[in-house]
């Protein structure tokens, strides 16, 4: 019984805490995190089980063999744009996107019965745009373990770390920027790699602040709630207090870690393996 108990502290439960983080992955993570990347797939079945999909769910019909021809025509360009364009969504997820594309969950892209590459651009881009805030807090969590006190062992440290940074990468691949970019910022800013001056920090944050102020007070007007008056006064003391807030000082970290690693996507692989020593 001695011994069970001495596994208890702090790397028991900080281990505990990853392992309930994976056991409740949201569906979106599960689709992009379990499944073989498309541009990675090889077996022909599961590409035409795709493509079959995409007609099925549109509901595709041809009324003459020049309309057969052309749809045949089409299907090998299609392949190759969302493989190039769209290579790091997994098949399940490019299913997930067009069955949310159907159900009008985009709500400002019109449904259209069509099947060509920039009405699938648009939907995969939806579907991209959707998953990165979607899951924006399951990858908050995934940061807040990575930057935890001390516990984890290190092979939990670099997987969590390894997940990060293709969450980042993704999304600067897909965006050419990543709202969890901040997270690396401390590290390239230490590196000398970004280069920023007192002046345009204070630029910056002056005009992510106005953003923030816009964006808060419509929320808030929106809400409906008894208390908006009071909300509102509290958020204008807010804005208008000396202490910086850290919303909007990460939201600067973010954008100009992106404009870094955007530039110099092959980095990557180095950050990995420094596993955040620096």
């Amino acid at each position: 019984m001695e011994n069970n108990k001495s596994l208890v502290p702090t790397e028991q439960k900080q281990h505990t805490s990853l392992m309930q983080l994976e056991s409740s992955k949201p569906m979106l993570a599960k689709l992009n995190e379990d499944y073989q990347k498309f541009r990675n797939v090889v077996v022909e079945s599961e590409i035409e089980d795709l493509m079959n999909f995409m007609i099925r769910i549109l509901n595709i019909k041809t009324s003459s063999k020049e309309e057969q021809d052309e749809l045949d025509f089409q299907m090998p360009i299609i392949l190759d744009f969302i493989k190039t364009k769209f290579g790091h969504l997994t098949i399940p997820e490019i299913k997930e996107a067009f069955k949310m594309y159907v159900a009008r969950e985009f709500s400002h892209i019109k449904v259209f019965r069509i099947l060509d590459c920039p009405s699938i651009g648009e939907v995969l881009q939806a579907y991209t745009d959707f998953r990165a805030e979607a899951l924006r807090k399951y990858s908050q969590q995934k940061s807040n373990l990575l930057q935890a006190p001390p516990g984890p062992t290190d092979e939990q440290k670099r997987k969590i770390r390894e997940d990060l940074l293709k969450i980042i990468k993704e999304d600067l691949e897909a965006n050419g920027h990543s709202n969890d970019a901040h997270f690396l910022y401390d590290e390239l800013y230490n590196e000398g790699k970004i280069k920023v001056s007192d002046l345009e920090k204070k630029i910056l944050y002056k005009k992510e602040l106005q953003k923030y102020n816009s964006e808060q007070r419509n929320d808030i007007e929106r809400s409906g709630l008894a208390s908006r008056t009071k909300l509102l006064e509290e958020l204008k003391a807010k804005i208008e207090s000396k202490t910086k807030i850290l919303t909007v000082q990460n939201r600067c970290k973010s954008i100009l870690a992106s404009e870094y690693l955007f530039r110099n996507l092959e980095e990557f692989e180095t950050i990995k393996t420094q596993n955040g020593k620096n």
